[in-house]
Order: structure tokens, then sequence, then C-alpha cells
């Protein structure tokens, strides 16, 4: 199973679709969806307009998308073509390149809060209340309120979920390479928390950081100073629990080896029937290992065969549209799993972990 096949991948698509909320919730929290790491498309929106509230130059300042218009984009469903294989990603399209609805044919209009490296990202969700329908501008048709978010890849990020439910403001903070500003007795989840600022404010903030879904903080009884967390050396690299259960889960299969688990997140969020929305976090697991073959043999120890699989190389244009390249005989397994989910916003729910006895790999 090393891709993604297009079965899965077009029911995905049906779903998001034309799904019920709670129909695009169970699709959302069963299968890896892995979205583009897409910054901010500044030939689209211009860093130095007025839409930017601090100039882009500015290190880890806030960077405030105020147009809904640049807010929307719509999004198509395909396989992940490279590291994270076996998950579904999404090719995006602004309103502009789809500028009249008979253009957006085979598209899904979703919410979209970008990134850019050294900085929070912030987008306005508008109530489906007072904001029906969108305009995208001149020569641009409308577009249908969405009720589905998504933000960027997240590798480490932290994403918020701020004020009402209805039309929450959405910040994603991320840094390609090591966070410069973050204190040498600060997490970088907190780095985020005192870079976003609303201090005093009374609203409802609720977020998710890198401890949540790919690199957690350890027990306190293993901090090197059990007063005061160290961001490097009391948080684990590229590990959760739910990805150390998974491997013993896989190791103790006895048909696999060389198994590796990696964990990484997903966040989205969905409108319900009252117009509220509700913001997810999706821990999900990459996973690599070789099929372990035995063979009888007559009064010899039984062969053993490690097996790897067959992929052809694939790319995709900005339509979505797939072109095979040629087939490499590849060492190990790839695929990706989705092994649980927490909600975060408007309020924290307990984390939700599938079984995973149940998840087969191949």
């Amino acid at each position: 199973m090393p891709y993604a096949d297009q079965a899965t991948v077009d029911n995905a698509q049906n779903v998001l679709a034309n799904g019920t909320a709670a129909q695009r919730k169970t699709l959302l929290t069963t299968n890896p969806i892995l979205p583009p790491s897409g910054g901010i498309r500044f030939k689209t929106v211009n860093p130095l307009a007025a839409e930017f509230k601090d100039v882009v130059k500015l290190d880890y300042s806030k960077l405030k998308i105020d147009a809904a218009k640049d807010s929307i984009v719509f999004i198509k469903l395909r396989p992940n073509e490279k590291n994270e294989i076996g998950a579904i990603t999404f090719t995006f399209k602004t309103p502009a390149e789809l500028p009249t609805a008979r253009s957006r044919t085979g598209w899904i209009a979703v919410w979209w809060l970008p990134w850019q490296s050294e900085h929070i990202v912030k987008i306005k969700i508008r109530s489906n209340v007072t904001d029906p329908v969108i305009n995208c501008g001149h020569g641009v048709d409308p577009v249908n309120n969405p009720p589905i978010f998504f933000t960027a890849a997240i590798n480490g990020c932290s994403v918020f979920a701020v004020g009402d439910a209805r039309n929450p403001s959405m910040y994603h903070g991320g840094v390609d390479g090591p966070m410069a500003v973050r204190g040498d007795n600060e997490v970088t989840e907190a780095a985020w928390r005192r870079l976003l600022g609303r201090t005093n404010s009374v609203k409802n903030i609720k977020s998710i950081g890198k401890t949540d879904y790919i690199s957690e903080m350890k027990p306190q009884t293993d901090w090197a100073n059990p007063l005061q967390a160290h961001d490097k050396n009391d948080r684990t690299s590229f590990e959760t629990q739910g990805s150390r259960d998974f491997k013993d889960e896989l190791d103790g299969r006895g048909s696999l080896t060389n198994v590796t688990v990696q964990p990484w997140g997903m966040v989205f969020g969905l409108r319900d029937a009252n117009d509220n929305w509700q913001m997810t976090l999706v821990k999900n697991a990459f996973v690599r290992y070789q099929k372990v073959l035995r063979t009888k043999r007559f009064l010899r120890k039984d062969k053993k065969t490690l097996l790897g699989e067959t992929r052809t190389g694939r790319t995709y244009n900005s339509d979505g549209d797939e072109a095979l390249g040629a087939a490499v005989q590849c060492p190990d397994i790839h695929n990706c799993h989705t092994l649980g989910y927490q909600d975060f916003f408007p309020g924290v729910g307990a984390a939700q972990m599938h079984d995973l006895t149940q998840i087969v790999v191949y």
C-alpha cells in the first residue's frame, strides 16, 4: 500500500464536499490527511498592503490577513507523493484562480490559514449568520461561507483559536529551524503564547503545540530541573506516547521488522448546524518497516526474507493531475495511519485514541 488509493481519495473528496459535519469529522479523524506546507502567497496577498498590521520584515511579528477572500481557497484531494507516503494531501487554488462557479467544479471551498516562518499568521473566520456569502471582488464569483477549516502542515508549530465559536480568529506560529526568540527557560509553546499576546484578554483562547502531537514534554520527574522544564533536554525527539504504543504493537505482531514510527499532526475545523466551530488536532503516524517472509525448509532452519515494496514515482500539477514516473524497488515499506484525535476549541476534550490492534498496515 505505497500510496493512498484513488477510491479512498474519491470517497474523501465526496464526503468533504457533500457530507454532514459528523461524517466529515469521522473522515478526518480516521484518515491521515496532510495539508500542504503552504506559506503566504505574496504574489496574491501583498505583504506591504493594509491587511498586514506589521511589516513582514519584522521577525516573529503577527501577520493578519484581513480580507476574507484571501482566507479562502478551493482544494482538491490527491495522494501524497513524497515523505509521508500513504497520506492524502490536497492541491489548492484561490478564488481569483477559479473565478467562476463553473471553474470550481470538483473543488471544495475551505477557510485556509497559511504559515510563514518566524511569524504568527492570523485569519478571521466570518460568521455564517452575518456573512453567509463571501464577496471575492470584481470579476470573481462570490463563495458560500465554507464550513471547513484547514491550516498548513504542522511540524512543531503552535495553532491558536481565539474568541467566539461562531467566528473565531485562527493563528499559526511556526519557524523553519531553531526558535531564536525562545527564552532559556521557556518551552516552545510558551514562547508562541507570549508572542501571541492577549495576556489580559477575557476571550476564549485555546491552542495546541508540539507536545500534543510530535515531541512530548517528558514527565516532570524526568526534568533536569524539577521546577522548570527545558525545551531541548526535557522533551522527546519526534516521539509521543501514541507513537511508542504503535511501535510496540507492530513489533509484537512478529511479521514485521525494522519498524520506525514517526508522529505528525494535522489541525482542522468544522462548523456545525448551529453555526459553531469546533477545532480538532489529529494525531497521525508515518510508519516504515519490512515484512518478514519465512519459508519452511526440510531439516534446516526456516529461510527468512525481508520484503520492501515497489513504488512508482509520481508528480502532480497545479490542477492535481497525476503524472507517473519510473517504478523503483524500495527496501522498506512506507505508509501513514491515524492514531487518534483531540478537540481543543471551544473546549478541550479528552484525547480519543483508536484501537491500535485494529490498524492494518499492509
